[in-house]
């Protein structure tokens, strides 16, 4: 017992008279450590379908048709691969922002038709078409529509200033040539509705509708008053065209999903985010002047189309007499 009591003593005064072992000791009872570990709870959104959450949701949109949609062509990606085509414009970045406040992924799959994107949609390869207009001929088995619709647009009727004319029905456009663009997807809606005597020829490309207007080869354009001024924009004829006050349809755009794959199930809440944002062309008016904007400033140092069809003198086109020359003369050297 005695010897306990004398090794206890020995190491009192041993740890008292160290001062490596009571510096270390206090140092040590004044430090701060974690005692547990706080365990970060991630938000996980619950899955009921694959659609936008296991898998995006894949969007695809209108080709050519500036404000509401085109396709940009990533240059560093070969062209023969669908990575290399993008969707612009109102339509896919509307369909996007709603996808991201319900808190879904999106896929942008672009396409060089709008033939192609809607046989796409059909087949279930994609699941939404971010801006079409209500025609059962076009639309038929394997889509539905997506309502309300999100902007109501307006057929219109333009003229190149100087050759304007008074127009208050369709009658007043009888004999004359009429001119629409095949990528805005309007002429399939109205072409039933024409009397009889007004002749409207439909193509493709706002360039060679543009240039049937200033050549004389057409002396209206129906189009949108949107496309029609983000195009003027483009080849700098905005001063030159004026338009009618005849406003003959007001077709509505809408979002239409494939009925073939589980993203249809999704419509009802877009639907839901579509009337709580409120979206109409009245909304929405800033954010198209945006896009036609953006569409006018990619062709800002190009020529314009008067300039294209017209040289001035000097030019290898100086002794072209008459519009129709000047115009074969730009085709040919397209072809060389």
């Amino acid at each position: 017992m005695k010897k306990y009591i004398l090794l206890i003593g020995f190491l009192a005064v041993y740890l008292v008279g160290c001062p490596v072992a009571a510096q270390t000791t206090g140092t040590r009872s004044n430090r701060a450590y974690v005692g547990e570990e706080v365990v970060v709870k991630k938000q996980v959104k619950r899955c009921t379908i694959d659609c936008g959450c296991n898998t995006p949701i894949r969007v695809a949109g209108f080709v050519t048709n500036p404000p509401f949609g085109w396709v940009d062509v990533d240059t560093t990606v070969s062209s023969d691969k669908k990575t290399a085509y993008k969707n612009d414009g109102l339509g896919y970045h509307l369909f996007e922002q709603l996808a991201k406040e319900l808190g879904y992924r999106v896929q942008n799959v672009g396409f060089r038709s709008y033939a192609a994107a809607l046989k796409a949609l059909k087949r279930g390869q994609v699941d939404v078409i971010a801006g079409v207009y209500f025609d059962k001929r076009m639309l038929g088995d394997g889509t539905s529509i997506l309502y309300p619709s999100f902007f109501k647009n307006s057929v219109i009727v333009a003229f190149m200033k100087g050759k304007e004319k008074k127009v208050n029905s369709f009658d007043d456009l009888k004999g004359l040539k009429g001119v629409a663009r095949q990528e805005e997807g309007l002429y399939s809606l109205i072409y039933q509705v024409l009397p009889e005597g007004v002749n409207i020829q439909q193509v493709s490309g706002a360039r060679k509708a543009f240039t049937m207007l200033m050549t004389g080869e057409a002396d209206y354009m129906l189009t949108s008053p949107y496309a029609l001024e983000a195009e003027a924009r483009r080849f700098k004829m905005n001063h030159e065209i004026t338009v009618a006050e005849f406003l003959p349809l007001e077709p509505e755009l809408f979002f239409v999903f494939s009925s073939v794959t589980s993203c249809v199930r999704l419509k009802k809440q877009f639907a839901e985010a579509i009337e709580k944002n409120n979206l109409s062309r009245e909304t929405l008016d800033k954010s198209v002047r945006a896009y036609i904007d953006d569409w006018g400033l990619r062709f800002a140092d190009e020529p314009s189309l008067r300039e294209e069809l017209f040289p001035p003198e000097g030019s290898v086109a100086e002794d072209s007499a008459t519009p129709e020359e000047a115009l074969d003369l730009q085709k040919q050297e397209t072809l060389d």
